[in-house]
């Protein structure tokens, strides 16, 4: 076995043992955890254009479904289960740099989502 096809094992394997791993680094379909954010966005008094501009986030390209993903987790609207190890401290780290985002401490959406998706894999 080749050093890149057992690297790509052990990715596997992390993957299907955290959830939020094979989200944030591609290996799970979206699409199910999407329709569940969509379906929590309806508690939410949101105006039309609002809940319209959400909703095309969570079925738009992989960036958008991540930031979706992130404040969803951060809200407490979906519950996924994680390696102990990392999810422990991820949800303070998560509150912080969400709560960064909302100050405009990040320039863009991308720099708060790689940054945060490092926090939770460090």
């Amino acid at each position: 076995m080749s050093t890149f096809e057992r690297s790509d094992q052990f990715l596997q394997s992390t993957a299907d043992s955290d959830a939020v791993y094979a989200y944030f680094l591609g290996h799970r379909v979206m699409d199910d955890v999407m329709l569940e954010i969509q379906q929590s966005l309806t508690k939410y008094k949101l105006t039309a254009s609002m809940h319209d501009t959400l909703n095309k986030a969570c079925i738009g390209d992989r960036m958008s479904k991540l930031f979706m993903l992130l404040f969803a987790m951060w809200l407490g609207d979906i519950q996924i289960s994680g390696n102990p190890r990392r999810y422990e401290k991820f949800p303070a780290l998560l509150n912080e740099e969400c709560t960064k985002m909302l100050r405009g401490k990040y320039v863009n959406i991308h720099d708060f989502i790689n940054n945060t998706i490092t926090l939770y894999i460090i």
